[in-house]
């Protein structure tokens, strides 16, 4: 995978009927065992989503935008809902937190899980893990996320194509943990 750009979520090329533009919102799936909160794509932003309908859908707006400035977005978003609902899932980027980040997704059974990191990565992540670092260019400056290997976990990218977007993350509580550089107060924005 080196040299590849790395990924948030799975990307599935999605319908669209010939000559039709795509559509506002569409409705994805989920499985049965999943339970909120879900991060959706919104007409002007993103959204969470409490709970499926009874259907067993979520709904995700259709957006034109680069897909790496949605993913940044959505982790800025699971990093200020983790802080709030106290999740656990952002650490400061130390070498403790990197093994409370690495305990906190097996608590979820994941295991197979990859580092990926804005600019400026510190070096003790790979000598500590022995996993390989993969700069991301959507990862924020300072920044180091570990996500599942198996992206379909953590959620989807439906690609319309001509840069239009509908994305969910469906397990947003388990399978991301965030590092943040100690400088970085609970309330403070990140800079894009």
């Amino acid at each position: 995978m080196e040299g590849e750009t790395m990924i948030l979520t799975e990307i599935i090329p999605a319908t669209k009927r010939e000559g039709k533009k795509s559509p506002l919102l569409i409705e994805i799936p989920l499985p049965s065992e999943l339970d909120g909160p879900f991060l959706v794509t919104s007409s002007k932003s993103l959204l969470w989503v409490e709970n499926k309908f009874a259907t067993g859908v979520v709904r995700a707006a259709v957006r034109k935008v680069p897909l790496e400035f949605l993913w940044r977005d959505m982790l800025k978003a699971v990093r200020e809902r983790s802080q709030n609902s106290e999740w656990g899932s952002v650490l400061p980027c130390t070498k403790d937190g990197l093994s409370s980040a690495i305990t906190y997704l097996a608590e979820f059974d994941l295991k197979d899980v990859e580092i990926l990191s804005g600019s400026n990565a510190p070096e003790f992540l790979s000598e500590e893990t022995g996993l390989s670092v993969r700069e991301s260019s959507w990862v924020p400056e300072g920044w180091v996320v570990l996500v599942p290997q198996n992206k379909a976990y953590l959620g989807t990218s439906l690609d319309f194509g001509d840069g239009q977007w509908a994305v969910v993350l469906h397990n947003a509580s388990r399978a991301v943990a965030i590092l943040v550089p100690d400088t970085l107060s609970a309330n403070e924005e990140v800079a894009d």
